[in-house]
């Protein structure tokens, strides 16, 4: 009697086996929907940033070789260097058109009337502002005057309706310190304070 044979695997089963056995590992696994949902969110913000960042500063690099623009802040000091510790020029204002002549960095080199300097580019637009083409001098000094007799004539009002004590009272019951909230708001930060903080940031980011 002779002896059974074992079986032999055929050849083409086994590469099918090894053929099988190379999909599954190369194979990756279906991400789970949390998975998915972080990366679509990743994927998102990044988009977003990059779409907001092109919206920001458009203006700032189509900026080219003699190009009009217009002043946005409300006080733009002009120096001699691209370097805020360099001469203060001159100093100008919401509105003012200048000539662009050169970029370099976050500075233009300008030119307004028969002078030349360096601003930051933060401050100016390629469009004059809306405020100042809809609204002249006069009607701006008219809305400033407005603006600051409103805040007196709302305090008189309210004492004499007794709101001022309601409020007194309403703030010792919860322990709200409005006072201390209204000597935050009468605080006015100076524009060339603010004007120094940004240039401070702009100088810290190029030295980092």
């Amino acid at each position: 009697m002779q002896p059974i044979p074992p079986e032999s695997t055929s050849p083409r089963l086994e590469r099918s086996v090894c053929h099988d056995n190379k999909i599954k590992k190369t194979r990756r696994p279906p991400l789970s929907t949390p998975h998915r949902k972080t990366a679509m969110t990743k994927y998102g913000m990044i988009v977003l940033l990059i779409l907001s960042g092109f919206l920001i500063f458009r203006p700032l690099l189509s900026a080219g070789q003699n190009t009009v623009m217009y002043i946005h802040s409300v006080k733009a000091p002009v120096y001699a260097d691209s370097n805020n510790q360099s001469e203060k020029i001159m100093e100008l204002k919401t509105g003012e058109k200048i000539h662009v002549l050169e970029e370099k960095g976050f500075w233009y080199l300008i030119a307004h009337g028969e002078k030349t300097g360096w601003i930051f580019k933060l401050m100016v637009r390629d469009k004059p502002p809306a405020d100042f083409r809809e609204i002249n001098v006069n009607q701006m000094a008219e809305l400033e005057s407005k603006a600051r007799k409103r805040p007196s004539a709302y305090t008189t009002t309210a004492s004499a309706r007794g709101l001022k004590a309601k409020r007194d009272r309403f703030a010792g019951q919860y322990k709200n310190d409005y006072y201390a909230l209204e000597q935050l708001e009468s605080m006015v930060i100076p524009v060339e304070e603010a004007d120094k903080f940004i240039a401070d940031g702009m100088n810290n980011e190029k030295k980092q």
